[in-house]
This record gives structure tokens, sequence and C-alpha cells, in this order.
């Protein structure tokens, strides 16, 4: 008998998997019975015997019986190994992490068939030391659905790392093999920050295109660079 923590993770992998409630149920009671008959199933899910069938040639196009391939005088119903589970949900979850990178790699090309809508392109420079530090306060308090991105020269990061608390969570990784630079930029939820570092100057650019721009070029650059 599976625990309740199993059962409830293997319940949210064979829902991933695309099952519907009652074929799960069906899998999990069948991995617990172990060999059976059709009759016993039936009893113990509390469906009927034609819908018990129904049932099983889902699982089957699941890949996780093989009940119609049995000889019918002696066949008994069991379900495929938890193992072939977890192997399609790793199958799935690598699918899916490609298909998200797909997808942000051809963002901006979508964004420009994508209406912005009634909102504008704004550019804000901000030249004095005061009214940027002002200005980088009301970005990093700002309420977003998206991590806060930065990509810069290495001495922009230890520097930067100098000013911040510890507690603060973050994620290094390393570039190499491009000629040095010194600047730096930051991505928001729709906002870049271009940062020159020889004076207190900023440039804020508010556009719901390029902010998607450079948030995908940085997560092509990131797929690229090495952990610290």
């Amino acid at each position: 008998m599976l625990d309740t923590d199993l059962k409830e993770n293997l319940y949210t992998m064979l829902k991933e998997l695309g099952l519907l409630p009652q074929e799960i149920d069906l899998y999990l009671t069948s991995l617990s019975l172990g060999s059976t008959s059709i009759t016993n199933i039936s009893k113990q899910i509390g469906v009927s015997r034609p819908n018990v069938y129904k049932l099983i040639h889902a699982l089957e196009s699941h890949g996780l019986a093989d009940f119609s391939t049995q000889k019918k005088y002696s066949r008994d119903f069991m379900v495929k190994s938890p193992s072939v589970v977890l192997e399609k949900f790793r199958r799935r979850k690598g699918e899916y992490e490609q298909l998200e990178k797909e997808v942000s790699l051809s963002m901006p090309e979508m964004l420009a068939q994508y209406s912005q809508g009634a909102e504008t392109s704004v550019v804000k420079i901000f030249e004095s030391k005061d009214a940027l530090t002002q200005m980088l306060i009301r970005l990093h308090t700002e309420e977003t659905k998206s991590p806060t991105l930065v990509f810069g020269s290495v001495d922009y990061h230890m520097d930067v790392m100098k000013e911040v608390g510890k507690e603060e969570l973050r994620e290094v990784r390393f570039l190499r093999g491009m000629q040095p630079f010194k600047t730096a930029y930051q991505v928001f939820e729709k906002k870049i920050l271009f940062w020159q570092p020889k004076a207190p100057l900023a440039i804020l650019v508010e556009d719901e295109y390029l902010a998607e721009m450079h948030r995908s070029m940085f997560q092509k650059l990131w797929d690229e660079s090495s952990a610290n």
C-alpha cells in the first residue's frame, strides 16, 4: 500500500502526463493490487466492467499497460512499473524545458506581432548619483512577476556585491571568451537599465519589446555560461 506522500507525488506525475482522474485511480489501485481480475478492479474503484475496459485502453494508449496483448482466457490486469511513469515524466519535463527555451528565443519575433496597446515607450536619463539611487530603489521595490536580470563586467559584479546584503538571493554565472567591457544592463519587468560606469549616468528604457528582447538574449548567454 502506497503511503499518502508517495501516492500524491505519483498522482501529480500521472496528471502531468495527461491522464484523467479515473485513469489515475485505476493505475494507483492496480499498482497496490498487483495482477488481478477485471471484476475485482471494478469493485475496488466502483466503476462498471465496461467502463473499466475503457479506462484500461486509455492506460494502454499512455504506455502504462499491455492488457490487450494477453490471451483472453487467462488474462488478469496489471499496470506497468512506476519506473515507467518516472521515465515518461522525465521525458515530458525535458520536452517542456526545450519548448521553453525555443519560445524564449523566439519571443522578440512574436512580440513584434503583438500590439503593445496604449503603452508608449519612455526613455529617462539619470545624470546625478542621488537621482540614480532613488530610481534604483524604486525599481528594486516594484512588484514584478519575473526575476531581475543583470548582465555586466566582472568589475561591475564585484562592485555591486560589495553593496548588496548577503541575504539577497542571487545566482551568478561567468561567460568566458568575450572581449572585455565595462558597462552593464539590468532587465526588469518591462524596463531595461543601461549603465555608464565612468560617471553616475544611467539610461532607463521602458519598452515591453526591448525588455523581452534583452531578456531573451540574457537567457541565451546564461545557458552558454558556467556556474560560479
